[in-house]
């Protein structure tokens, strides 16, 4: 459900501005070394991100427009290899330290408030 509106939206070439963001870190990597502007004039122009926010936008800075170059893929592709991580560190903790419930809820827990399963996990 959630993947088709991803897909129909990067076809159509709608993006939120942190997109854009995120992409021109990327060429701006490449091109300056740096994935920020020295100086900013407009807010399109600021990059809020920590620098390795850029390496989601690298496809797009090497092969251009497209529905895999987007990094709106690469953004979901790495929270869901973070989500699925953080399902195998709870798993393999066993249920000893997570209480009485089950891995699968702990990820829920995790996806609507990361800070809160890692403060009752010690994980953090």
């Amino acid at each position: 459900m959630v993947v088709l509106p991803l897909v129909r939206l990067t076809m159509m070439n709608k993006a939120q501005m942190e997109v854009g963001v995120v992409e021109r870190g990327a060429h701006l990597l490449f091109a300056t070394g740096s994935p920020y502007q020295e100086t900013p004039h407009e807010v399109r122009d600021f990059n809020p991100y920590l620098p390795g926010m850029s390496l989601f936008g690298i496809p797009h800075a090497l092969f251009g427009d497209g529905l895999w170059t987007s990094a709106r893929c690469w953004l979901v592709l790495g929270f869901l290899v973070v989500l699925f991580s953080a399902g195998r560190m709870v798993k393999k903790r066993g249920s000893g330290t997570a209480g009485h419930h089950a891995p699968a809820q702990w990820v829920l827990w995790l996806t609507a408030c990361p800070l809160l399963p890692c403060r009752w996990l010690s994980v953090a």
